[in-house]
């Protein structure tokens, strides 16, 4: 039952930071954005691309796996998600304060590989 709820709670994440993005896209001015808003903006990115990394992730090696073992999948996909929403949000934050190079972008892959194969 656990995973079950988890799955739900990723659902509903996703479509509620879907509607965040949306409602922040087109009532908030980026030129005028302050502090506040601006974190809002990347988390709610960050929230967005990990749960639908996640889901993606598991729904994709549900498909694959015959549907033997479903749920022993979602924390792999979980950590993954997680990973790949914090280096796409980082990436562009990144790039927002025009420090960003090729260097940067193949030196945070190599961090976040490792840390998955850790």
């Amino acid at each position: 039952m656990r995973s079950k709820s988890l799955l739900f709670t990723l659902w509903s994440l996703l479509l509620m930071s879907i509607g965040s993005l949306v409602v922040f896209l087109f009532n908030v001015n980026p030129f005028e954005m302050q502090l506040l808003p601006r974190v809002v903006f990347y988390f709610t990115l960050f929230l967005f691309l990990s749960a639908l990394t996640t889901l993606t992730g598991f729904y994709a090696r549900v498909g694959f796996s015959n549907r033997e073992i479903v749920f022993s999948i979602l924390p792999l996909a979980l950590r993954q998600g997680i990973f790949f929403g914090f280096g796409i949000t980082l990436i562009l934050f990144l790039q927002r304060l025009r420090i960003l190079s090729w260097w940067d972008v193949g030196l945070l892959f190599a961090i976040l590989l490792l840390l998955e194969l850790y």
